[in-house]
């Protein structure tokens, strides 16, 4: 075999991909729950703020630091206040109890439909075509300059040491 005129050019180098940014932040929730779990707490959360709201606006004392008793309509206000806005709280509160624990559960069990009693067919394998085995690639050597293994470059058919940048 007659060595060639001029060696095949050194193949390219490998390029290290470098991992993408993220295109925006994920909101992770916690293991084990869903948003639906996420949307009944905040249910309950605004409930309970209502309940607050609630106790605030139903405090009678409030008028009655300003130095002179409170009126009557003063105690009927207040105590509108109070049963509008906490009744209000305490009823999204037991919704919100209610959807996580009822409704969200039920929902997500639907969607976890039981399987069917009659299994489907299992479909026919396709034709699978037996395709060349590759040729076998022998141990790669070492490099005669440094000492360093040598990477096999099939479409040349020959081995190449990066370091000195030669093919063996």
């Amino acid at each position: 075999m007659a060595p060639d005129a001029s060696p095949p050019p050194p193949p390219p180098q490998a390029y290290q991909m470098a991992p993408s940014p993220a295109s925006g932040s994920v909101v992770r929730l916690p293991a084990g729950m869903t948003l639906w779990d996420l949307m009944g707490f905040l249910v309950i959360l605004i409930g309970g703020i209502l309940i607050l709201v609630g106790f605030l606006l139903g405090d009678a004392a409030v008028a009655a630091l300003g130095g002179s008793p409170p009126s009557p309509t003063t105690y009927q206000n207040d105590l509108e206040g109070f049963f509008i806005w906490s009744g209000l709280g305490i009823f999204l509160v037991i919704l919100g109890w209610l959807l996580r624990g009822m409704v969200f559960p039920m929902m997500a069990a639907r969607k976890r439909a039981a399987p069917s009693m009659m299994a489907p067919a299992a479909p026919e394998p396709a034709p699978v075509m037996a395709s060349p085995a590759p040729p076998p690639v022998p141990a790669a050597p070492l490099c005669p300059k440094c000492g360093k293994p040598t990477t096999y470059i099939a479409q040349y058919s020959r081995y190449y040491c990066y370091t000195d940048a030669t093919y063996v």
